[in-house]
């Protein structure tokens, strides 16, 4: 019985030691991204030091410190990337975001929340719906979208509001109404 608890209680403490190596505040510039190849590492890179570059401007740390960035040529048609809890983000070939700048800034923003930002048991997806009198959808974390539901990247405004709706409001559509009565 004594050799049991004394088991217990040292697997008890190895549990609580090896959490506190885990580092869930992760400064963003300490961030590591690898990519499978050049290709993609063409295509997110700028897009990724954004991220960055917005979470640190809004006080933002990351839950974990590696990002390796891959192809998923085995993901179905319809999804363009998904995010896996070991730090890894695959997307799809055939995906027609990676083909325009403002939707690649769009889809590795989304992953990268996923994937830094959110609790792995509550990934989520924010509900759809559209900024007044635009054709655009009120948030990166929509489910999906198509081609001309987000802003060009020179919309400066916009990618200001999205990325303050991502990390400052998370999904709060008082935020999205607030924004809408500003901007007219």
């Amino acid at each position: 019985m004594t050799r049991i608890f004394s088991l217990t209680c040292l697997y008890i403490l190895f549990l609580l030691s090896s959490c506190s190596i885990i580092n869930w505040e992760v400064e963003p510039d300490n961030l590591k991204i690898t990519y499978q190849d050049e290709e993609l590492s063409e295509i997110f890179h700028d897009h990724i030091l954004r991220f960055i570059d917005e979470a640190e401007k809004r006080d933002m740390t990351f839950r974990s410190g590696k990002v390796n960035i891959k192809w998923g040529p085995e993901l179905a048609n319809h999804v363009n990337a998904t995010t896996f809890s070991n730090g890894i983000i695959k997307v799809n070939p055939s995906s027609v975001k990676i083909n325009h700048d403002h939707l690649s800034l769009q889809l590795i923003s989304h992953e990268l929340y996923h994937l830094l930002c959110q609790p792995p048991s509550a990934y989520d997806h924010r509900s759809r719906h559209l900024i007044s009198g635009t054709p655009y959808v009120s948030s990166l974390m929509v489910a999906s979208s198509k081609k001309g539901e987000f802003p060009t990247i020179d919309n400066v405004e916009m990618w200001e509001y999205y990325f303050d709706e991502l990390f400052l409001h998370h999904g709060d559509y008082s935020f999205v109404y607030d924004y809408e009565s500003n901007s007219k």
